[in-house]
């Protein structure tokens, strides 16, 4: 696999090296030099464990692009000192650290692919730059009894994560973060504009949408998918940025209208304003520091373990199986994407019942809670 800028996707510049895990993170968590687990070595017959130094896990970049970044950084050290703190955080720190969370995410998806020696042949048709703030995201936050430092990531060496990077786990010290981002992935249920139709469109990266109005109310839950209850969900409706980069006077029709307005935020870029989801109730999160992001359950962290592994791994699979219409693409070309997406199910089914049958003893009402 060609070296390129894990940012832009190009031969890097002036070239230079990024930490997935930022080296503040590291450090704010233990000794930057410890090894973590990080999955297996899916080009090696037996699939043997990985361990990394977490010091050595960096990819090439531009030195542009890594100086860009770097003021991300900045802010989301500050920001997830204030979370390990459970101290107040503002609509605009969830705005940078959604923006953080989603660097982070595809730069996992990245350094997988490179770890793995893109064993699936994959030709990564985005980049870091092309995924920050470019799809509706949430972050659901959940706190456990244990607060030792450590850092953990999970759910990003599973089949379905090496093909779409669209779900992972972060944990560090006590706090839990599920980080969710797809394709219209709360637009619909918050009354925005939503995809009627989609097709896949020859070998193109992307599909044809047919965009329709949307509903102009609240439909709850609006992140509709099974997650435990007893965190807090951060999230943020987006424009897909494909329209995005259109310009707001350039948008389909159907987005300009006053209900969609009041909720992005100006100046226009595309994104909306930060909502947080409790068991019954949506709001617009403050602009103003507040205290109300903080979990209000605590569980152990075997517990949240378990069952967010397990649930995040199915959504991963309920996300990958939203696939568009494949009626313009050939009759051979739908039975290769067919088998594709079969094979890399059943690997992903395999792989899941493995990890209940360790999760088992963990989960709420289970032996070992």
């Amino acid at each position: 696999m060609d070296k390129v800028c894990i940012f832009c996707g190009q031969k890097p510049e002036s070239k230079n090296k990024e930490h997935i895990i930022p080296k503040w993170l590291l450090e704010m968590t233990g000794n930057p030099g410890r090894k973590v687990y990080l999955g297996r070595d899916w080009t090696h017959p037996k699939l043997i464990e990985r361990k990394f130094g977490w010091s050595s896990f960096t990819f090439p970049t531009c030195r542009s692009c890594n100086y860009e970044y770097s003021k991300l950084e900045s802010k989301t050290q500050l920001i997830m000192t204030q979370m390990l703190q459970d101290a107040p955080l503002s609509a605009e720190d969830f705005d940078n650290f959604l923006d953080w969370l989603d660097k982070v995410r595809t730069g996992l998806w990245l350094a997988m692919t490179y770890l793995n020696k893109n064993y699936r042949g994959l030709a990564p048709q985005f980049h870091i730059k092309q995924r920050i703030a470019a799809k509706d995201r949430c972050v659901c936050i959940y706190r456990s009894t244990d607060t030792s430092p450590g850092i953990g990531i999970s759910a990003v060496d599973t089949p379905i994560f090496h093909k779409m990077p669209s779900a992972f786990i972060l944990i560090v010290n006590q706090l839990h973060f599920v980080s969710i981002s797809y394709d219209f992935l709360v637009s619909r249920r918050i009354g925005w504009p939503y995809p009627a139709k989609r097709a896949l469109e020859g070998n193109k990266d992307g599909f044809w949408a047919s965009i329709v109005s949307g509903t102009e109310r609240i439909q709850l839950p609006v992140l509709n998918y099974e997650l435990k209850l007893g965190g807090t969900r951060i999230m943020q409706p987006i424009i897909h940025r494909d329209l995005a980069l259109r310009g707001y006077d350039n948008l389909p029709v159907e987005y300009r209208s006053k209900y969609v307005e009041a909720m992005l935020n100006t100046p226009f870029s595309g994104k909306g304003l930060i909502y947080i989801e409790a068991e019954n109730s949506f709001a617009k999160y403050p602009s103003q520091p507040e205290i109300r992001w903080i979990p209000p359950e605590t569980f152990t962290r075997n517990e949240l373990m378990a069952e967010l592994g397990l649930q995040i791994g199915q959504i991963q699979d309920d996300l990958f199986i939203d696939v568009p219409s494949m009626k313009w693409l050939s009759k051979e070309r739908q039975k290769e994407l067919q088998a594709e997406i079969a094979g890399v199910r059943q690997l992903h089914s395999k792989i899941m019942q493995h990890f209940f049958a360790q999760a088992e003893p963990f989960l709420s009402g289970k032996k070992g809670t």
